[in-house]
């Protein structure tokens, strides 16, 4: 998920972040992540939470869980057992 991505991500993440129920993520697939674009799968993860509302990463790639770990996100995006 590169930068290029970074605006279409803002705009789809905006569209879901209000959803009463739970949000899930595929993230299987994911080969590199641009820290913008973790930046606001953060954002939007905390948002999610105060609102009491669940967020779900299904089977998050090595590559998602590296750089999450590295960025300190893991806890922030729920990310801790997979």
């Amino acid at each position: 998920i590169g930068i290029e991505y970074a605006a279409t991500l803002h705009k789809t993440l905006t569209q879901h972040a209000g959803s009463t129920e739970a949000v899930s993520f595929d993230a299987a697939d994911v080969q590199r992540i641009h820290t913008a674009a973790l930046q606001l799968f953060c954002l939007f993860c905390s948002d999610r939470r105060r609102s009491g509302r669940e967020t779900r990463w299904l089977k998050p790639s090595a590559a998602l869980r590296s750089a999450a770990a590295l960025l300190g996100a893991t806890t922030l995006l729920s990310m801790g057992t997979g």
